[in-house]
């Protein structure tokens, strides 16, 4: 169980194989990368070392876009505070837990839901924010360190333009890119690839993540394979750079509605709807970018 982000001494830890992201959500916490999302497959495990069950809540969120499989309106929110002052949020988490219940790493919090937030585009997982107070509001949040992640993942290969349709579902497709050892979606930062994680543009920011950063990079514009520029650069993290997406998707000739790019998730999300597309599981497609503002 890796760590694979931290904040004044405070570790986040995830399973080996789970994939996560900081930037795939609209949320404002993912934005300022101060916020973890964690796709576990059915129960949500405790990331940090220990903590103390502080309050659990209910609230009803706003109405959502989709009604697919499971989702919900009501969202479950818990607070779990920890050593040093920091509160631990949880939500999209169906708990387990009660209020005082001492947690250690590794412990069952309860099970991941699809809640309103999540509908339609994104799949159950548990989101996860370090608070340094006002738990309940949106801002507050501690920016994390995700350098941990980077020294143990895999260096980013070349980009993949070809895809293999690995799962169709009613608003996205799972791609799998063709070509040997490629992962998720990669692009170019200074012409050197970089992880991407976010959404494309539907969630209006992402980010370039590389093992060997440096300040230089904030300048550098993130392309795809072809130069055409995929996002503008907004912030320099030490370990990549933030950018608001400039481009959207193309998948022969296809206009989508965009990407998600996920760490340690092999797979490419290609969100278009069902009826709209003509791909079936097996096919194979090329993926292109084009200008947000060409018609």
């Amino acid at each position: 169980m890796p760590v694979v982000a931290r904040f004044a001494g405070v570790e986040l830890w995830v399973p080996l194989g789970v994939s996560f992201s900081v930037f795939n959500s609209p949320y404002p916490a993912h934005a300022g990368c101060g916020a973890l999302d964690v796709y576990f497959d059915g129960e949500a495990l405790m990331p940090v070392e220990e903590g103390i069950v502080r309050e659990v809540r209910r609230f009803r969120g706003p109405k959502p876009r989709s009604h697919g499989p499971g989702c919900r309106r009501e969202e479950p929110v818990i607070l779990i505070d920890l050593p040093g002052g920091l509160i631990l949020k949880v939500m999209h988490v169906e708990p387990s837990v009660s209020p005082g219940e001492r947690l250690t790493r590794l412990d069952h919090i309860g099970r991941v839901v699809r809640s309103c937030y999540l509908c339609p585009w994104s799949d159950p997982h548990a989101h996860f924010e370090l608070k340094l107070g006002r738990p309940y509001r949106a801002s507050g949040w501690a920016p994390l360190d995700l350098s941990p992640a980077l020294t143990w993942l895999e260096d980013p290969p070349e980009p993949s333009e070809e895809f293999t349709v690995d799962e169709v579902r009613d608003e996205y497709v799972w791609l799998l890119p063709k070509r040997p050892g490629s992962a998720g979606l990669v692009a170019l930062v200074g012409g050197a690839p970089a992880h991407v994680d976010g959404g494309l543009p539907h969630y209006g920011h992402g980010a370039a993540l590389v093992k060997h950063s440096s300040p230089g990079l904030t300048g550098e514009g993130v392309a795809w394979t072809d130069g055409t520029l995929m996002g503008e650069p907004t912030a320099s993290l030490g370990f990549g750079v933030t950018f608001r997406p400039t481009a959207r998707p193309v998948a022969d000739g296809l206009a989508c509605i965009g990407v998600g790019s996920y760490l340690v998730e092999p797979r490419l999300k290609l969100i278009v709807r069902r009826e709209k597309h003509p791909w079936s599981e097996g096919d194979v497609l090329r993926l292109g970018f084009t200008p947000l503002d060409s018609r």
